[in-house]
């Protein structure tokens, strides 16, 4: 982080700090190089506290970007609506059609990345995981149930209502930044925590 000032005051944030001043000629901006360490309690956030701020994140948008990866290896992007299912903690759901290149770019390539934002962009997660296509009556229910009436625009693209699967994918990895706070904070989930209900 850079701040520019006239002026030759010098600035101490406390323990953790280091700073950098650049002095020049009377008028000239100085720079100054400040690097915060973030040690209390209360700017940790873990896992499970990451994934609450996810589903609040979900609910306020009821949408995402999901990200692919093609058999050359290129990313393909596109818009959806994701959900989470009660007592399904660690995994993030959507449907998409079998016939679209996203099922087939997760069934050569298992690896995915999600990037979820408030509609103020005040929230931002990004999860990354290891998406799998899945045709199962009771599972489809349950996403449909969940994301409820945001599926306006897959309707209007997939008419046949029968002719769709979820796509689950299991976290691994999860970032949240608060870009107006400078604010971010980063967790991993072990395979063991997948799954359970919180």
């Amino acid at each position: 982080m850079q701040l520019y000032s006239p002026e030759k005051t010098k600035y101490s944030r406390g323990e953790g700090n280091t700073e950098r001043e650049k002095f020049g000629t009377f008028g000239e901006p100085r720079m100054y190089e400040l690097r915060f360490s973030h040690k209390s309690e209360e700017e940790c956030m873990d896992a499970n506290a990451i994934l609450d701020v996810m589903e609040q994140v979900i609910d306020d948008s009821h949408t995402g970007v999901l990200v692919t990866v093609d058999q050359e290896g290129n990313p393909s992007s596109r818009w959806m609506t994701p959900t989470v299912i009660r007592g399904r903690t660690g995994f993030l759901y959507t449907v998409t059609v079998p016939a679209f290149r996203k099922a087939g770019h997760i069934e050569r390539n298992a690896l995915v990345e999600w990037m979820l934002q408030t509609r103020s962009l005040s929230k931002i997660v990004n999860v990354r995981g290891r998406a799998q296509i899945i045709d199962n009556p009771a599972l489809k229910s349950d996403v449909l149930e969940s994301i409820g009436g945001h599926m306006a625009v897959f309707w209007k693209i997939n008419s046949d209502s029968a002719d769709f699967v979820v796509i689950e994918t299991q976290i691994e990895h999860l970032d949240y930044f608060e870009p107006t706070k400078g604010r971010h904070f980063s967790a991993s989930l072990s395979a063991g925590k997948a799954g359970k209900g919180r």
